[in-house]
């Protein structure tokens, strides 16, 4: 929706491989690898499969961060 920083990181790992329970702990354990990192662009659409962990950043120079989200079943 915005140009910006607080990029979204996709990670290698699924919610297959890694339940949801034991995330927290894989988490603190710094067991998630990044696959991909995408800065915020206004314009830009991102897809991938939804079973992948993925996380946003706060932005630190851009005064807000505005994304829409939705889940194709």
């Amino acid at each position: 929706m915005n140009d910006g920083d607080g990029d979204t990181f996709i990670f290698d790992q699924t919610f297959d491989e890694v339940s949801v329970a034991d995330s927290g702990r894989h988490a603190k354990a710094n067991r998630f690898t990044v696959r991909r990192s995408i800065s915020p662009q206004k314009g830009r659409m991102i897809c991938f499969d939804g079973r992948h962990y993925h996380a946003s950043s706060y932005p630190t120079q851009a005064s807000k961060r505005i994304a829409i989200t939705f889940n194709f079943v």
